[in-house]
């Protein structure tokens, strides 16, 4: 556990970038036009933001980018399908660092819930991954970080930051000894912090930074248990410096809790998801005025509006 500030942190991890406010502001989906989003972070005073944009160097990107009051940017690739491939790693990573290194901010590639990944989002049955596929994961992380770290490395006079922070997700069953349902007794949950990103720790490629989605706490409302899965990722990775890439409750007083929780602990930031959703109104109106304002942002689900109480995410209840 952290007791240095998060000012201090950034001035340390970031040597161009001395203050941030560790709050920031997720829009996932992200719009084709991510303006609003950065104008409605300004609107709170946030200058860290988290994207999924379809192109990091649009004429729209690259113009927030330039926005004076964003400092920190956590910024997902667009992913690969079987017919278009927008972001290779190998030599998109480069190009696009080569357009920001200076700009005075720090840019942090990011992954989407990888303990999702890794198990499979169809996988209804808890049972874990075969070890190949976490070789195949634990490949991909030093793989990116190696990536990142060349970049930086070819351009030693930059003003701009580039770091890489996978994200986790499943702390909670592993932390309570959950067993596979209809395993061996001894047979733990697969994670992507127990039996990958701990694989790096201590290695060239340890990663920079780590993310954690915190859905699975943040619905626990319970004090004290975000700093018990922050040490975990700590102790099993190596990596200190965490921050909190989503979380969100339809409860005020928990996301107050969960932000106050994560700055005492020393995390970086925590980025709020949808943040306007869940902090004022009627559930529907809520919906209404997001999906108004930042068009093309907005997940459907159904005809309702998702609830965030107990066990919401808690993969489909399996591990209970």
């Amino acid at each position: 556990m952290k007791v240095i500030s998060t000012a201090l942190l950034l001035a340390l991890l970031v040597p161009g970038i001395v203050h941030a406010s560790g709050v920031g502001l997720s829009v996932i989906p992200t719009p084709s036009d991510p303006r609003p989003a950065a104008k409605l972070a300004q609107a709170h005073g946030f200058d860290v933001i988290k994207l999924w944009p379809r192109d990091l160097l649009s004429p729209e990107m690259k113009e927030i980018y330039r926005y004076p009051f964003l400092k920190v940017f956590i910024l997902k690739p667009p992913v690969c399908t079987m017919a278009d491939c927008p972001f290779h790693w190998d030599t998109d990573a480069a190009k696009f660092f080569d357009e920001v290194k200076d700009l005075h901010k720090t840019f942090i590639l990011t992954e989407w819930e990888m303990d999702w990944q890794l198990r499979g989002l169809g996988n209804r049955t808890g049972e874990n991954p075969d070890p190949l596929r976490t070789l195949l994961f634990w490949s991909r992380v030093g793989g990116r970080e190696r990536i990142v770290q060349q970049v930086r490395a070819s351009a030693p006079g930059a003003s701009a930051d580039l770091l890489y922070a996978p994200e986790v997700n499943l702390l909670l069953p592993r932390l309570r000894g959950v067993t596979v349902p209809g395993a061996a007794e001894d047979e733990q949950i697969v994670t992507m912090t127990h039996n990958v990103l701990s694989l790096l720790k201590g290695s060239p490629y340890q990663p920079d930074l780590i993310s954690y989605s915190a859905w699975e706490v943040t619905n626990k409302k319970t004090p004290g248990l975000l700093s018990q899965v922050l040490d975990e990722i700590e102790d099993k990775t190596g990596v200190s410096n965490l921050f909190l890439g989503e979380f969100g409750s339809d409860d005020p007083a928990v996301i107050e809790q969960t932000r106050v929780e994560a700055e005492q602990w020393g995390a970086l930031f925590t980025v709020f998801w949808n943040y306007d959703d869940f902090m004022s109104g009627d559930l529907a109106l809520r919906q209404q005025r997001y999906c108004a304002l930042l068009p093309g942002s907005c997940l459907t689900f159904g005809t309702s509006w998702p609830t965030f109480g107990e066990g919401a995410f808690d993969f489909l209840n399996i591990f209970r």
